[in-house]
């Protein structure tokens, strides 16, 4: 159960505040409901951006130079390297 929740746990958050944004909406509070709005958005992509940020850490063969990542290894696709 406990890597469930570790696992969807930024979708869970999400959806709540979706939820959130809705009863705020059908009760009258036209304002909030749309300031709301954005935060299962925003709350997702931050979860993937620290998610990547993470894989990237954890990826030894990535590390050159006693730890250090080179910037094309990390940043630039395969198929755009040697344009």
């Amino acid at each position: 159960m406990m890597k469930f929740i570790n696992t969807y746990y930024p979708i869970i958050i999400a959806f709540g505040c979706m939820l959130y944004s809705v009863w705020l909406g059908m009760y009258g509070k036209p304002d909030e409901a749309l300031y709301t709005t954005h935060w299962p958005g925003t709350i997702l992509l931050f979860a993937i951006a620290i998610r990547q940020v993470e894989k990237l850490r954890n990826d030894e063969h990535k590390h050159v130079d006693g730890g250090c990542a080179n910037f094309c290894d990390l940043y630039v696709p395969n198929h755009l390297e040697y344009l």
